[in-house]
């Protein structure tokens, strides 16, 4: 019986070493934080959707680079927005859920979840900073 208690304290004043070492020694670094959200991006985000809600295309594409300008015409828009129109009904809002920075070198990529009267999406806008401001530069709703 004597022995059974011996190895017991012993057992117990292991585990208390044990834990007394995982509590000392280094610090742990802190996780690195997510990048914010850009400044210029909320404005504009809410530009494109507004636009879209409203069939605006001037208001739609107002930040656009040239390139994305060429490539989503008027024509392109007004399909695409009857799209969204039509499988989710009018935007209501929209919500940051992230950014990813220096993508390609260049491009700050932000995420947003667009509420609609009949569901949701994810909205991946791409801006390129330039000495006029930020452009956007790509564009996908999943």
């Amino acid at each position: 019986m004597h022995c059974y208690r011996f190895y017991l304290a012993a057992a117990l004043v292991f585990c208390l070493v044990l834990v007394g070492a995982g509590c000392g020694g280094k610090p742990t670094k802190p996780m690195p934080t997510a990048p914010a959200e850009p400044e210029y991006a909320p404005e504009i985000a809410e530009g494109i959707l507004k636009g879209i809600d409203s069939g605006d295309y001037a208001a739609f594409s107002q930040h656009f680079d040239e390139a994305m300008k060429a490539s989503l015409t008027e024509a392109a828009f007004i399909q695409m927005r009857d799209g969204i129109k039509k499988n989710y009904g009018d935007y209501l809002t929209k919500e940051f859920s992230s950014t990813e920075k220096n993508v390609q070198g260049i491009y700050t990529v932000v995420m947003y979840r667009a509420k609609f009267s009949r569901g949701a999406l994810t909205v991946k806008v791409v801006f390129r900073e330039s000495e006029g401001g930020a452009v956007v530069s790509g564009l996908w709703f999943q």
